[in-house]
């Protein structure tokens, strides 16, 4: 049997910072018996493996078809995994691949899969989500139409249906009071029993999160841009960098969700979040999210994004 820990997530749960660990730190897994495969990587996560098998992927592929990716994948598994080691598979993107195809590409005749997870209070992970999505896409809706047609966190619904096809799953909530040490990486290697960590590498990750101010302005640039009133001239990720470097530096006042919408977020999630905790995490629950009264993204003037955005990565028309 070759093992396999499987860490699926969520999004928006400390998965970047885990992931960056793992692949910076080959030797302290290997010598603790883990091995973080090469293969199937972007980024640091292992996400060419899970996002072929997207819901959105899958519906597109007949049943022939989709067996077909699935035994050519299981091939590639077979060469870059290891029988005298723990496999360590990280990748977010999981979450959005249906169990079932995941156990098959996993089958328990040859495979002891562990699924790990952490899940984060819903009107938190809401207001990240949203945050990320306007900072790494051309998304140009305002949050109340990301809650009601995008964002699902369902959990309970979602657990059951991953614990139906891996009975060995388990749980993590992604409030830093409740990790090891206030620490994700600490927290997740604790599961695995692992504690000392002393000279590990703890790489330094870029990915922050955009203010109020720098959400409504990427928010501009995405709708002046689906309009056709601003055009692209440079990459996409010269742009997320643009905004990351920004978020690092002047910008920090904190996007922080409404009353409203926060307090609507967990009404609609209450009961489920009852019956995950009762059947999964007894003894845990979320902390409330603190909201504002009001968190409404004001649009800005076309001036001050050619001020912030160099003409080289967006070009702005006149209107």
């Amino acid at each position: 049997m070759i093992n396999i820990i499987l860490h699926i997530g969520r999004h928006k749960s400390g998965t970047s910072a885990l992931q960056n660990f793992f692949l910076n730190n080959q030797k302290f897994l290997s010598e603790a018996g883990y091995h973080y495969p090469s293969d199937f990587l972007r980024g640091a996560g292992h996400h060419l493996l899970a996002e072929p098998f997207s819901n959105r992927n899958i519906n597109k592929l007949s049943r022939s078809e989709l067996e077909f990716n699935v035994k050519e994948i299981s091939i590639r598994l077979d060469n870059c995994l290891r029988t005298d080691k723990t496999n360590i598979i990280s990748s977010e993107a999981f979450q959005n691949v249906p169990p079932k195809i995941v156990r098959e590409l996993f089958p328990s005749s040859k495979y002891n899969v562990t699924v790990f997870c952490y899940f984060r209070e819903q009107a938190s992970y809401l207001a990240s989500a949203y945050n990320q999505k306007i900072h790494a896409t051309f998304y140009d809706q305002d949050i109340v139409d990301f809650e009601k047609n995008v964002f699902s966190a369902d959990y309970y619904v979602f657990s059951r249906q991953w614990v139906k096809y891996f009975p060995s799953f388990k749980f993590g909530v992604y409030e830093r009071a409740q990790l090891l040490n206030n620490d994700i990486v600490e927290d997740f290697l604790s599961k695995l029993g692992q504690y000392d960590l002393r000279g590990c590498i703890y790489p330094d990750i870029n990915n922050p999160s955009l203010s109020n101010e720098l959400l409504g302005l990427k928010l501009q640039v995405n709708r002046l841009i689906n309009k056709d009133l601003a055009v692209l001239v440079g990459t996409k990720s010269q742009l997320y960098k643009l905004f990351s470097e920004k978020a690092s530096e002047q910008y920090k006042d904190k996007f922080i969700l409404d009353k409203k919408i926060s307090y609507r977020v967990a009404e609609k999630y209450n009961n489920s979040n009852k019956l995950f905790f009762e059947n999964y995490l007894p003894g845990f629950k979320f902390k409330e999210y603190s909201c504002v009264d009001s968190s409404a993204i004001q649009e800005v003037d076309i001036e001050l994004l050619k001020e912030i955005i160099p003409h080289n990565i967006v070009k702005f028309k006149d209107y």
